[in-house]
């Protein structure tokens, strides 16, 4: 069955039981009530439920109707408690049944009402319903059914049953962040029995009871001496250790919200965050944590997130999360990390991949996740750039970096909730995003993946759509997403003007976009914005276009004063409006402002209708004169206007069918303006027996009254005791004006210093015009940095050729050295034969005289070759022309001891023929 015929078919019978309290439509409301059951939990979206839906609103007003009437059978309140649970599965739905439908004083009626043993089914749906929509909100002890619903609380809590469980929970909504609820918890009789049964309820096996009792021990006592008891140092280790426990091993639903929830609050004790920093398996903890992500779902790991945000603050674990986080190994490449990232994020393995995977969500799917996932990125990437972990920061750059850049690139389209939401998500990537780009090497990949036009049509979509430039009469809307819009703009602009000088054409277009006057009025609502790092983004804005030439800077004075008296004048309205009006007339005007709706809608569409059949019939009567007068239609063939009358003929028939229908939505209007009214009578005569019981308080603060009159009378008597001792206090005063007189001194005194820190701020004004002419030189000298980098960049590249050709020149030198050392080797050797010749030739002088001549030749060549040598070692910058210069030498040199050789042959030639000329006289044979 579809889901518009099954939710128009229960708006039908209620209707229609409404009307005739018979039997049969009784029967016939119910049926329809399980059929809707079913189909929610088959086919049927929890979003169709949205109050904006026509169908889906008049059907839930409908139910709760049935239940706010105290005629209605028990069975169908059952029915229709049965289908609201089915319904209040979602975040969004919970929100929507407590503030659009006030859906809690109608369950306490209902419980009042109906309510009956533990055992019974209609008290556990009815409890369990409101646990669910209390849920994260605090509601008023002065609401008439509080203290009511508080008495039936702790009295079934106090005798365990069946519903013990949905009583604590619902017990710990009521009672967490309402103090005037713990003082009347506080006030009981039974208080310490209550306090006592929570303290049993802790050691259940069922989690789920634990965490709920814990909870209430929380709220109740945290800051009390009983408190300071149960979380001793003692324990608090015992109760780490149970609360991490529940949060691993509990299931994924309620559980884990509502352990988020108790470590919020025990956190805000500073001697529990201290424990928990010292806490000895904090580690693990945090990991199993980390690990939960990704197997979570979407208000289950939006809990987690802001347990992890909370743990964000305090420093140590902090580092942990960010030590797991990172601990994540690197992928090989662009791909594994795109297809890590298909899949579903039950498949991931590490819990970076799954906060990465939950941030690149759509807001469909998973609204307030995405932003806490953003939230918990940005926080651990500031502590790796603070604390001097820049390394770290490009890991995993490839997985990051991509799914930030696509969330810009999302088109920003849809109704104004959604708008808004997709505001809050680029807001939430373009501040990580600047952070990212603290480091230089993230900076560069970047800006490989951003140009200039996908800034353009971001902010572009804010000029032309944003309601601060384009406003609409009538009241703010409360879906209005123009404050987002405003806040897209200056971090995109602020992102831009960081990497401007590394996007082509970036630069051109943020100076241009400074001096528009259309974004003046963005800057002008974040200097006056109540967030202080939206302030600081617009002062920055606003410095850089303060040096541009053409900067609105008086357009932009202009803008701001006049937002600070919008602002002084709504504080004024709103602080007026709250003591005039009162809870019933805002009750009528609620009523009115819902039939006014409800109305506007098919009336105006009615006349719209109607004009344009008045416009069709006037063309016809037209058409029928010009045929009658036989003008301008002589040369029209007659199935022309047969064709032309049967055109007309078919859009009256579907004008008069639209007409039927908004006729019909009409009377579906008319009928609800009944039931508001209805609604509003039985308000009304609800408000007059407060008005009643308001009454008998006043009469009873009449006789107290008289009675303060006599304790009045005896405050008369005591009055005039004091007279006596204000005299006495007269003579104190006398000593006191002496203490003037020293006074009057000491104001001389501040007067000197007064002048004396005038002087210090007119040297404080100079010091700061100072400062601010080294700040110009600091940005000259910046960018001369920059310019120096490029130079040493080139600089480096020219002296790693350098050191490669001097490294080849070196073993050409080396291999010259071992050839030089040859020829030295075989000098040595020659010099050594020439001594023996010397010695040989000893007995003839004249051929002595001649060899000694040639010996000393020899001598110079060789002291020369070593000169030589020494001269190539000292010239090595200059390699190439030495060694062309060497090898030259060389060349020269060898030739000269191939003479030299030469001569040796011939002496020892001569030496052996005059040896054996003198037939060995000597005695000495030839060698």
């Amino acid at each position: 069955m579809e889901a518009a015929p099954c939710v128009k078919q229960v708006t039908i019978a209620a209707n229609q039981y409404h009307n005739s309290r018979s039997n049969s439509n009784l029967i016939y409301l119910q049926r329809q009530l399980e059929i809707l059951h079913g189909v929610i939990g088959r086919t049927l979206p929890l979003k169709f439920f949205n109050p904006r839906q026509l169908l889906a609103a008049e059907c839930l007003t409908c139910i709760v109707d049935i239940l706010n009437d105290s005629q209605s059978k028990s069975g169908l309140v059952l029915k229709c408690l049965t289908v609201l649970n089915q319904i209040g599965q979602e975040h969004d739905m919970k929100e929507m049944l407590h503030t659009t439908f006030n859906l809690t004083p109608v369950l306490a009626g209902v419980l009042k009402l109906h309510g009956g043993p533990s055992s019974d089914q209609l008290t556990a749906e009815c409890l369990q319903l409101m646990m669910k929509i209390t849920h994260g909100h605090r509601i008023s002890f002065h609401e008439s059914f509080m203290e009511d619903l508080l008495k039936y609380l702790i009295k079934q809590v106090l005798t365990p049953n069946e519903i013990t469980q949905s009583c604590l929970g619902l017990l710990a909504n009521l009672s967490r962040d309402n103090y005037t609820v713990q003082s009347y918890v506080k006030s009981l009789e039974n208080f310490k029995r209550l306090m006592r049964m929570l303290c049993t309820y802790i050691s259940d096996k069922n989690l789920t009871v634990a965490v709920f009792s814990m909870c209430v021990l929380t709220s109740l006592c945290l800051h009390e001496e009983i408190g300071q008891e149960i979380f001793n140092t003692e324990n608090v280790n015992e109760t780490l250790k149970l609360i991490f426990n529940i949060l691993v091993n509990g299931d994924f639903g309620v559980t884990r919200l509502y352990v988020v929830d108790l470590f919020q609050d025990l956190l805000k004790k500073p001697s529990i965050q201290n424990s928990l920093q010292r806490y000895k398996h904090l580690q693990i903890c945090i990991n199993h944590t980390l690990n939960l992500i990704a197997s979570s779902t979407g208000e289950t790991v939006t809990k987690l997130f802001e347990l992890l945000l909370s743990f964000c603050t305090l420093g140590t674990i902090r580092t942990s999360i960010c030590k797991t986080l990172f601990s994540a190994p690197r992928l090989q490449s662009a791909d594994h990390y795109r297809n890590a990232l298909k899949g579903p994020v039950s498949g991931q393995s590490e819990p970076l991949f799954a906060v990465v995977h939950w941030a690149m969500q759509t807001v469909d799917t998973s609204d307030t996740a995405s932003l806490f996932a953003l939230d918990l990125l940005t926080e651990i990437y500031e502590e790796v750039l603070y604390s001097g972990r820049t390394p770290d920061l490009c890991i995993h750059s490839d997985l990051l970096l991509p799914v930030l850049v696509e969330i810009l690139r999302s088109s920003v389209d849809g109704d104004a909730t959604l708008v808004r939401r997709k505001c809050n998500k680029v807001v939430k990537a373009v501040r990580l995003l600047t952070v990212l780009c603290s480091e230089d090497d993230l900076k560069a990949s970047l800006v490989d993946l951003v140009d200039t036009p996908l800034f353009q049509t971001i902010i572009a979509f804010q000029l032309d759509h944003n309601k601060i430039l384009h406003p609409k009469p009538g009241p703010p809307q409360p879906d209005d997403w123009s404050e987002a819009g405003i806040e897209v703009a200056l971090v995109c602009m602020h992102l831009m003007t960081k990497i401007k000088r590394y996007v082509r054409d970036m630069d051109v277009y943020i100076s241009g976009l400074l001096q528009d006057g259309r974004i003046v009025p963005f800057l002008a609502s974040g200097l006056v914005c109540e967030k202080s790092d939206t302030v600081q983004l617009a002062l920055r804005l606003v410095c850089q276009g303060s040096t541009l030439e053409n900067f609105p800077d008086v357009i932009l004075g202009d803008a701001v004063a006049a937002l600070n008296v919008k602002k002084a004048e709504e504080t004024s309205k709103s602080s007026a409006s709250s003591v005039t009006v009162t809870p019933m007339k805002h009750s009528n005007q609620q009523v009115k402002r819902g039939l006014d709706n409800k109305e506007n809608v098919p009336v105006k569409s009615m006349k719209r209708s109607v004009s344009d059949n008045e416009n069709i019939d006037t063309s016809l009567q037209s058409l029928i004169e010009k045929m009658h007068t036989s003008l301008e239609v002589k040369d029209t063939k007659a199935s022309d206007i047969i064709e032309i009358y049967e055109h007309r003929f078919q859009t009256l028939q579907t004008k008069e069918e639209h007409l039927e229908n908004l006729l019909e939505a009409k009377t579906m209007a008319v009928a609800q303006a009944d039931r508001l009214i209805a609604q509003y009578r039985a308000r009304q005569a609800r408000y007059e027996g407060e008005t009643q019981k308001m009454r008998c308080y006043f009469q009873e603060s009449e006789r107290k009254a008289e009675k303060y009159q006599e304790q009045i009378n005896t405050l008369n008597l005591e009055r005039e005791t004091l007279q006596h001792e204000f005299d006495q206090q007269a003579q104190d005063l006398q000593r006191l004006e002496l203490k003037s007189e020293e006074c009057e001194e000491l104001k001389a005194a501040l007067t000197e210093l007064q002048e004396k820190h005038d002087k210090s701020e007119r040297s404080l004004l100079c010091l700061q015009q100072e400062h601010k002419t080294m700040s110009e030189m600091h940005d000259m000298l910046q960018k001369h940095h920059e310019s120096l980098k490029q130079q040493h960049d080139v600089t480096t590249d020219h002296l790693r050729k350098l050191e490669d050709e001097r490294k080849q020149i070196s073993k050409l030198l080396k291999e010259k050295e071992t050839k030089l050392q040859e020829t030295t080797k075989t000098l040595q050797k020659t010099d050594e034969k020439l001594k023996k010749v010397s010695a040989e030739k000893s007995t003839i002088e004249e051929e002595k005289d001649k060899m000694e001549l040639t010996v000393d030749q020899l001598r110079t060549d060789i002291q020369r070759a070593e000169q030589l040598r020494r001269d190539l070692q000292h010239k090595m910058d200059s390699l190439e022309a030495v060694v062309q210069d060497q090898e030259n030498a060389m060349k020269e040199r060898e030739d000269k001891l191939a003479v030299q050789q030469a001569e040796i042959d011939k002496h020892q030639q001569i030496a052996a023929l005059i040896h054996s000329l003198s037939g060995g006289k000597d005695g000495n044979p030839p060698k």
